[in-house]
């Protein structure tokens, strides 16, 4: 079983570099492999990656992942299909957001929604983040 873990964060306004790395180091910490989407590819860069390739890559990725943790706070066409990708595939899904953040129904109801974690401070979003990791155990 895969010990990957598939960080997925909005390509565009991609403003919270930082935070993101902290929770890769978490699930580091946990004993699984962070794969953050925008930090390790850079598909928009790659002039021979055509946009079918990309989708490609991105749900093999997601697919040999143990479970998905994503920031579902700032809209994104990116993070919607990553979602849907690792819904239909079963595998769990961590979803994060600021607490002023307003995440549809639609996308908290997925299936595969393990947790929602709806926090005030990044302090408080690590510590629920790296508990529901814990109580997954993907």
């Amino acid at each position: 079983m895969s010990k990957q873990v598939y960080i997925s964060v909005p390509a565009t306004n991609f403003i919270r570099r930082d935070f993101y790395k902290r929770i890769g180091e978490i699930v580091s910490e946990l004993g699984y492999e962070p794969y953050i989407s925008h930090l390790h590819t850079t598909l928009a860069k790659n002039p021979d990656v055509t946009p079918k390739d990309a989708y490609a890559i991105y749900k093999k990725k997601i697919q040999s992942s143990c479970l998905v943790i994503a920031n579902a706070g700032r809209h994104s066409l990116d993070v919607g299909i990553e979602l849907e990708i690792a819904a239909s595939s079963g595998i769990p899904i961590i979803m994060l957001y600021e607490h002023t953040a307003k995440v549809s129904k639609l996308v908290r109801g997925l299936p595969s929604v393990k947790a929602n974690i709806s926090y005030q401070n990044d302090k408080v979003a690590l510590s629920y983040l790296k508990e529901q990791i814990r109580k997954i155990n993907p």
